[in-house]
């Protein structure tokens, strides 16, 4: 089993990237908000991820999962616990912090949950059902790095509505109601907060 890799990032493999320990080169596929908290990743750059190792009778070749932090491989591997989620699922609907998505499923707004990647609308009922009484120490963690903080309303603006469209919202819908939401609720700082409001209304 592997639980942890630090080495380099030798590039990409399709939906992985590529770490390299000491010349052997592992594959990890990163959920989006992993990516995001990397940022732009230039060959040779040093990496330290907490990893996910899977490998099923049904999919014998072995996949890992990387995460920046222990709570996201603990999050990751609740929600690909829920039935027909999967853990490809659950990586590609990794695109919010996990505070931000424990505290949607609390707060059982299946709107947002849907709107995950490759959620579907019965997937978030049942993500919903699952999860609701067990989510609650992720739904408290402090706010991480991953937030994003844009220095200017443009930017926030921009920042929200492509996060919007990731999640199947269309794009002229997404700038209409980001800009009215932003008008109504200048405080608004944080993109995550932005998209949460989004689906509270």
């Amino acid at each position: 089993m592997i639980a942890a890799l630090r080495g380099a990032f030798r590039g990409r493999s399709g939906e992985a990237i590529v770490v390299d320990v000491n010349g052997v080169g592992y594959e990890v596929v990163l959920p989006p908000i992993v990516e995001q908290a990397l940022g732009p990743l230039a060959e040779g750059a040093p990496l330290d991820l907490k990893i996910a190792y899977l490998a099923t009778r049904d999919q014998p070749t072995p996949v890992l999962y990387g995460f920046a932090r222990e709570e996201e491989r603990q999050f990751w591997l609740l929600l690909k616990s829920v039935t027909r989620v999967g853990p490809r699922g659950a990586a590609r609907a990794m695109v919010l912090p996990i505070n931000r998505i424990a505290q949607a499923i609390q707060e059982q707004n299946t709107r947002l949950v849907d709107s995950l990647p490759g959620i579907s609308a019965a997937g978030a009922e049942k993500i919903v059902a699952t999860l609701r009484q067990k989510v609650a120490g992720f739904a408290a963690l402090e706010e991480t790095a991953t937030a994003r903080l844009p220095s200017t309303d443009d930017e926030l603006k921009r920042l929200a509505v492509e996060l919007l469209v990731e999640m199947g919202i269309k794009r002229p819908d997404a700038t209409r109601d980001v800009a009215r939401l932003l008008k109504a609720q200048p405080e608004l700082r944080a993109v995550e907060d932005v998209v949460m409001e989004y689906f509270r209304q």
